[in-house]
């Protein structure tokens, strides 16, 4: 590009600016005498109008005001249009401020600016804005969900004696002490007591209030013009040299140091301002949401420190929650066109709202939260869909598409956890909100299936994927809405626990049929390919509908057949193919069967094993599902199907001792004994043999978790005893490998302590446990092992010198 055509080209920006904010400048600014004519109708302002014309807006304010006997509604309607006017009439920024903080006491000449101050209350609720990475204490003891936390210095002002507390490094937010919806009232510090039912503005100087109200709601007013002049503009405009930006940066800075040097008063007025609605105009509230993403870093951290300070008034705290959930579409779809990973959007908030219990039930019955929650993440969902497998016409989510924006997907399961985790939304959304639920099991639909591969035969994959790691991120944090849901099933439950299970049974039945499982027909021996059908570790349908019917069947005693409508064979066998398909890969993959695919499936399958979240939601449910279909069929039928999964594919069979004859199938085909067409070596075979073996022992005697035990201290010192029994682990390593379910359990210690001993640190050396000789007696060798591949590495100086018999423990456990 020549220098003329590079100086025409900035000139082509530089008119395009202009342009645009020449245009912007018009749609923003009200019409003046429009104002004027409204209020010439009025006899009472007949001498602000002449005012205005002789001597400026600002003398005709003062004049106008002065003269009023009295605020009525109209009189303070009327001022606020003359102050707007006047705020827009005025050109030097100086003059705004001036104008504003005026605004505040015209009305008490005699009071003087300390003793409007001294009337202010202390606050009830600290709310000190946090930057990233300023520090902030987390207390268990007192914090009502575990995102609240609290400033260094209330801490310290505070009795936290005998507490479980904890030091933390914030990323944003504000301090909750004061806040009785976040924080127990016994740890407020002494500066903070709690706020109270009782209108704050009733603490200011009465004179003042009208007045007040009458500048505040104009000050909000003409913020949302100069924000809303902002809409769309083009990124490389949203500048801090913009007029309107820098004015809007000093009005937030005015409103926001009113707000604290008056106190809790002053923030009540400014809230009822902010939700305000003009005529024929949106709330300064709304305009300040739906513009949130158009303007500066600056002015947005500016506007949002204004706005934590506000939500420590309970009813600015209903009337935001109200506003971002009417609004929540608009601005997750304005968010996700935004390519910054972190945008420190205004969505950010929704943890300040939805955590709170009350809060959120409220706004589920009259803002319609959880159908906007469930709508919403339905809608984006589905525009990232796709049919992944050349079986099933039915689509599923497209991992690349949503991998490109997962932390934009992250905001929308962190809000719907927000919320289920308070029983009564969980209810609700069971009981009282059949679109949402259904919106919500679509959602859960659209993951089955996610991500499936094929086993790389003749050539080895020369540059795997990576899309199992999204895939795997993103069910893992929508499985964690799995236990929440459950949870919203009462005692006794009534009918709709059951209308959603078969709500999610008929979706499952949906996807079945989608991949063509017509093979089943009644107890006929059916074909399983393992090695030529595609492998998926995403079933959040079938460990939906496991946890159901747990929940149902097990706790609450529900009859099988009010849940599920279709109890055939047919269906039982289709419900357990993928599950036990899964289980029959990990050998395969253990074995080197995978090996050409790269190591992307030996992660998955140690992560599916190993993993405390995949463990409490896909593996042990998928046993589950295999062990209630095999209590409903005929035991030697369920061991010709486990037989078949894990030791044949098409044209090869390992017979494990079973007659050797051909057994024909629909095909035509026939299953051969070993040694005539195998692709598997011997070793092999006999790795098989040996997984299928190990597998119809934890199926049958081994795993109990689910269906058996149900004494959480037992499961707890079961999976203790099995880490320890790995090699000697610190208390932290044993609580990162538990689920969260166990490791939060307050008889965690005393359990720990009764099946260990501990060694105090020395030097470089952590502390750590040791198990007790005594309880080696109570190791299982079929336990779901942390470690994948069986290479399970026992303490070999505890085996030795305590004298335990190494072959009784590692009876029928192979060894790599």
């Amino acid at each position: 590009m020549n220098r003329g055509e590079r100086d025409n080209n900035r000139a082509g920006v530089d008119e395009r600016r202009r342009r645009f904010l020449d245009e912007g400048e018009e749609v923003a600014e009200p019409d003046l005498a429009a104002i004027l004519a409204d209020l010439e109708r009025e006899r009472r302002v007949e001498c602000f109008v002449e005012d205005v014309r002789e001597h400026g807006v600002r003398v005709a304010v003062l004049k106008f005001v002065q003269s009023s006997p009295s605020f009525t509604d109209d009189i303070v309607v009327m001022a606020e249009n003359c102050i707007l006017a006047s705020l827009l009439a005025l050109k030097p920024t100086s003059a705004k401020i001036d104008l504003i903080m005026w605004g505040i006491g015209f009305r008490a000449p005699n009071l003087s600016h300390q003793e409007v101050v001294r009337c202010a209350p202390k606050p009830s609720v600290c709310g000190l804005v946090w930057k990233n990475g300023d520090t902030a204490y987390k207390c268990r003891t007192c914090e009502s969900d575990p995102t609240c936390a609290i400033c260094v210095q209330c801490f310290s002002e505070g009795d936290h004696t005998g507490h479980d507390y904890r030091m933390i490094s914030t990323g944003g937010g504000c301090c909750d002490c004061g806040d009785r919806a976040a924080w127990q009232e016994s740890g407020f510090c002494r500066h903070h007591r709690g706020s109270s039912s009782d209108d704050p503005s009733t603490f200011l100087p009465p004179d003042i209030v009208p007045t007040s109200t009458a500048t505040l709601r104009a000050t909000a007013r003409y913020l949302s013009l100069l924000l809303l002049k902002r809409k769309g503009c083009p990124a490389e405009f949203r500048t801090k040299s913009d007029p309107s930006v820098a004015a809007a940066q000093v009005v937030v800075g005015c409103l926001l140091g009113l707000c604290k040097e008056m106190g809790e008063g002053m923030g009540r007025l400014l809230s009822l301002a902010l939700c305000h609605i003009p005529a024929q105009s949106c709330s300064p509230l709304k305009a300040i949401l739906i513009s949130d993403l158009d303007i500066p870093d600056e002015l947005r951290s500016q506007i949002h420190t204004l706005l934590f300070h506000l939500l420590g008034d309970q009813y600015f705290k209903a009337e935001f929650a109200r506003s971002l959930i009417g609004n929540y579409h608009q601005l997750v779809r304005r968010d996700m066109e935004i390519v910054a990973e972190e945008n420190n959007g205004i969505l950010g908030f929704s943890v300040q709202l939805f955590t709170v219990k009350g809060l959120s039930c409220e706004m589920v019955t009259t803002a319609s939260l959880l159908e906007v929650l469930c709508g919403t993440t339905l809608e984006f969902i589905q525009k990232s869909l796709t049919t992944t497998s050349s079986t099933s016409e039915r689509p599923s989510v497209s991992v690349k598409a949503l991998s490109r924006i997962q932390s934009k997907y992250w905001r929308l399961f962190t809000d719907l956890h927000y919320v289920l985790q308070h029983v009564d939304c969980a209810q609700a959304l069971l009981y009282q909100h059949p679109i949402a639920l259904k919106d919500f099991i679509n959602i859960i639909s659209f993951f089955q299936g996610m991500n499936p591969q094929c086993r790389a035969v003749k050539e080895h994959v020369l540059f795997p994927s990576t899309d199992w790691i999204p895939a795997v991120n993103l069910e893992s944090e929508f499985m964690t809405l799995l236990p929440l849901l459950i949870s919203g099933i009462s005692i006794p439950p009534k009918i709709a626990p059951v209308d959603a299970s078969r709500l999610l049974c008929a979706s499952l039945d949906s996807w079945l049929s989608a991949l063509q499982h017509s093979q089943y027909r009644g107890y006929e021996l059916i074909t399983y390919t393992p090695l030529a059908d595609p492998l998926t570790f995403h079933l959040p349908l079938h460990r939906f509908v496991a946890q159901f019917l747990r929940a149902m069947v097990m706790d609450f005693g529900v009859s099988v057949t009010e849940i599920l409508d279709n109890c055939s064979p047919n269906f039982l066998l289709c419900f357990m193919h993928h599950p036990l398909k899964i289980q029959a890969a990990l050998s395969q993959i253990r074995l080197g069967l995978w090996v050409r695919n790269g190591s992307g499936v030996q992660e998955q399958a140690q992560i599916y094993k190993t993993s405390p979240i995949s463990w409490d939601y896909g593996y042990r449910l998928d046993l589950f599902i295999i062990q209630f279909v095999a209590s409903l069929l005929p035991a030697s039928h369920i061991l010709s199907v486990f037989l078949q999964a894990f030791c044949c594919n098409t044209g090869e069979v390992i017979w494990c001792g079973f007659p050797q004859t051909n057994v024909e199938l629909a095909s035509g085909e026939s299953l051969v004994p070993p040694g005539t067409t195998s692709g598997l070596d011997k070793a092999q075979c006999s790795g098989l043999v040996e997984d299928f073996l190990s597998f119809v022992v934890t199926v049958a005697v081994s795993e109990r978790s689910l269906c058996g035990i149900v004494d959480p201290e037992f499961l707890i010192r079961r999976e203790l005893l099995h880490f320890l029994a790995i090699a000697n682990q610190t208390h932290s390593s044993l609580e990162k490998h538990l689920p969260a379910t166990l490791s939060k359990n307050p008889h965690f210690d005393d359990i720990l302590s009764s099946l260990s001993s501990f060694i105090e640190p020395k030097a470089m050396e952590p502390g750590h446990f040791v198990i007790s000789s005594k309880c080696w007696d109570e190791y299982d060798a079929y336990f779901r092992h942390p470690t994948f591949l069986y290479s399970v590495k026992f303490n070999m100086y505890t085996v030795a010198t305590q004298g335990l018999n190494l072959q009784k423990l590692m009876n029928g456990v192979p060894v790599s």
